[in-house]
Parts: C-alpha cells; structure tokens; sequence
C-alpha cells in the first residue's frame, strides 16, 4: 500500500515533473554553452518519416551494415558521446557500416502511437531503408528499451536480420520476473497526460522506486569513486 500511494502522489504531480524537464533542458543548454555537450560523429539522415529518422554513419564494408535502435526516451547521442566514449566510433573502426533509427518527438496534434508502430512498422521501414541501401540485411544492435523494442521486431520478423545484440534490455515481463513490471505496470498503471506523454523527470522518478538498486546506488557509489 505504501508504494501505490507514492505512485498516486508521482501522477499528482505531473506538472510539477513537467516543469522539472523545463529546467532540465535549461541546464542541458546551459552546459553546452559552456563547451560541456556530446561530441557527435558526423552523419547524414536518409530516411524520416513522422516520429522517427535514420542517421547514417557510413564506414568501411568489411563488418557489413549495422542498424542501432536507439532508445525513445533517451538521447540517441548516449551512443557516440565522445570520441573516446562512443559505441558509434568503435563499430565503424572495426568495419561496419553504421545506421542508427533515431525516434524524434510526435508533433502534439498527433495521437501517440503504439507498440506495434515502435516495435514492428517503424524499425521494418529503416530494417528495408539499410537493406536498399546495402543490399544486405542489418545487425540489429539495441539498449534498454530500444533493445526491448528490437527484440520485438526480430521474434516477428527473424529473416530481415542477420542477428540481434541487446544491452541492457528487459525481455520478461512474468509476474515476478522484473521490478518494473510489479512495480510500475501491475501495480499502477500511470495515466497519461492529454497529450500522451510522460515527462522525463517521471519516468526517472518511477525508475528509481522502482529499482533504487539500479538507479539510485551505483550511481552515488560512482560519484563517490571519482573523487
């Protein structure tokens, strides 16, 4: 009883948290006037369509094409921070020829979309895009959510991937088999604001109640060591 009330009081407070990405977008802009921002490789888009685009990496042809599926709530740019942080970089080093599906913001007017959108039509269209291009099927390479959604797509559509890597990717979603599912889904199903979204600082905020063993304590034990 104690957690569901602090579900219902986080969808109280969903202004407060949207307010919240107000001023973390500020401080994001903030630092990189400062000089402190990702450091991005250079890439072309060639493909977009409402709700998502394909940036292109290019490289070699030795390691053949790999398609990234980034995560939608997160920056795509957590794959190619910097040059000495950067899973971009590192692939294209070792041959391949990299794509990533970057999810970009619905305009407000359209209704969200749903899982079969995010996990089969949008990550289909970029899977044909890299196979026109290449004339080769993609590695499927996907984190967290992004994973869950490839991991999707690959069960339904086996044959239009030459494999699957998933990093951090939550595939079970059993009673018992994942905090988030017990806490978050079975628990208290948050509603969505009128526009269908969820503001980051909730999703953070959620995340954290609902496995501080992952989001809270290795975090405070990081920032300790760097000291």
């Amino acid at each position: 009883m104690m957690t569901e009330f602090r579900y219902r009081g986080i969808a109280s407070a969903m202004p407060f948290f949207t307010w919240g990405d107000v001023m973390r977008r500020a401080q994001a802009e903030s630092l990189a006037l400062l000089g402190f921002s990702a450091h991005e490789s250079a890439y072309r888009v060639v493909a977009s369509r409402s709700g998502w685009r394909l940036r292109c990496y290019g490289g070699a042809d030795g390691g053949g094409p790999l398609l990234i599926v980034a995560a939608p709530i997160k920056r795509p740019y957590i794959w190619d921070l910097m040059p000495s942080a950067s899973a971009v970089r590192y692939c294209l080093a070792r041959g391949f020829r990299v794509y990533l599906l970057e999810w970009c913001p619905p305009h407000p007017a359209v209704r969200p979309e749903g899982l079969g959108f995010y996990g089969d039509l949008a990550i289909g269209a970029c899977v044909t895009h890299v196979r026109a291009r290449e004339g080769a099927p993609p590695l499927l390479l996907g984190h967290s959510l992004g994973g869950t959604l490839a991991g999707i797509f690959a069960c339904l559509h086996p044959k239009h991937i030459r494999g699957l890597v998933l990093l951090g990717a939550p595939l079970s979603f059993g009673p018992g088999s994942s905090a988030f599912r017990e806490s978050l889904v079975a628990l208290y199903p948050l509603p969505a604001p009128d526009h269908g979204w969820i503001p980051g600082s909730a999703l953070s905020q959620l995340s954290a109640l609902a496995s501080p063993e992952s989001f809270i304590w290795p975090r405070m034990t990081d920032a300790l060591l760097a000291w």
